[in-house]
């Protein structure tokens, strides 16, 4: 799962993750992404703690 990242004003970076699942309804579509590429990678691992709580909030 290649994610795109370009913070206002700034170059972009990429965050690439082995793998990724998308919860169900019942679970509020929650991503879980995990096995996080420093080989491929331009941006940190900043996503995996904070990522279901932000798609949670665009859904709802």
């Amino acid at each position: 799962l290649p994610i795109d990242l370009q913070p206002r004003d700034s170059l972009m970076h990429l965050a690439e993750y082995s793998k990724f699942a998308l919860d169900n309804k019942s679970q509020n579509y929650k991503l879980r992404i995990s096995q996080f590429h420093t080989n491929i990678s331009t941006a940190s691992d900043s996503l995996s703690s904070s990522w279901n709580i932000l798609l949670h909030c665009i859904i709802q």
